[in-house]
């Protein structure tokens, strides 16, 4: 809890750019614990994503929740419409590829059922979500500057009903284009580096591999369900 944040060069040199116990003091008990880190394309500012717990009354009642933390590469941080740069209620957050704007996804459906996708520019204090009416249980970016700011989401009714849909997604552009409807999904949704193999698990047991631009052709291994990384060639997945 109250974790550090270090940033560490390919020859071995490091930097504490967060000291997580000089964070946040004030009147009220707060703690936080780091979930994930995320560089902007240009590797100039982060998303930190914090699972928190504030004390909220004088018998120990606790709040629990989740937030967003955005700081600069040397750990400063970058503050929304003047205020702190916390945006409450945030998960899997990333910076577009404008570097301005918060991409991130916010609890539609609970328990953390489905989610909606919500944009904000660090510079106002108001939001929007680019696809009103949509609500999707998981959604993998794929952002950078050549190919601008993309997704593909699993995209379900609000009641869960009906098909399931594997969607593409310009967060810019503000389209949407279906890719398949799914037999099966059960996790780990994953988008290759070059932007155009998607991959998730159908089951627990299948593995299965999209064309971006030809959805209809896909590759199945049987594989038990585990984490997974791509190789940087979009050649292979590594897999826990």
């Amino acid at each position: 809890q109250r974790d550090d944040i270090w940033v560490t060069t390919l020859d071995g040199k490091k930097t504490r750019i967060v000291e997580g116990k000089k964070l946040f003091r004030g009147p009220v008990p707060f703690s936080y614990s780091i979930q994930s880190l995320r560089w902007s394309p240009d590797g100039a500012r982060l998303t930190v994503e914090m699972y928190t717990s504030a004390m909220t009354g004088e018998r120990g009642e606790t709040k629990e929740g989740y937030a967003t933390w955005l700081l600069d590469a040397a750990g400063k941080e970058i503050r929304v419409a003047q205020g702190p740069g916390i945006i409450e209620d945030a998960a899997n957050s990333a910076w577009l590829a404008d570097g301005a704007t918060v991409a991130f996804i916010h609890e539609a459906v609970q328990p953390k059922l489905l989610f909606d996708i919500r944009t904000m520019r660090a510079a106002s204090a108001g939001g929007e979500s680019p696809f009103p009416e949509l609500t999707f249980s998981a959604v993998a970016w794929s952002i950078s500057p050549a190919r601008g700011s993309t997704a593909v989401a699993i995209e379900r009714n609000a009641n869960l009903s009906g098909s399931i849909r594997l969607v593409w997604l310009d967060l810019q552009k503000k389209e949407r284009r279906e890719l398949a409807q799914l037999a099966g999904y059960v996790g780990q949704l994953s988008i290759s580096p070059s932007g155009k193999l998607v991959a998730y698990f159908r089951d627990q047991e299948t593995l299965e591999v999209r064309e971006v631009a030809r959805p209809d052709r896909v590759g199945r291994v049987r594989v038990g369900y585990g984490a997974f990384a791509w190789a940087g060639d979009d050649e292979r997945i590594l897999i826990k």
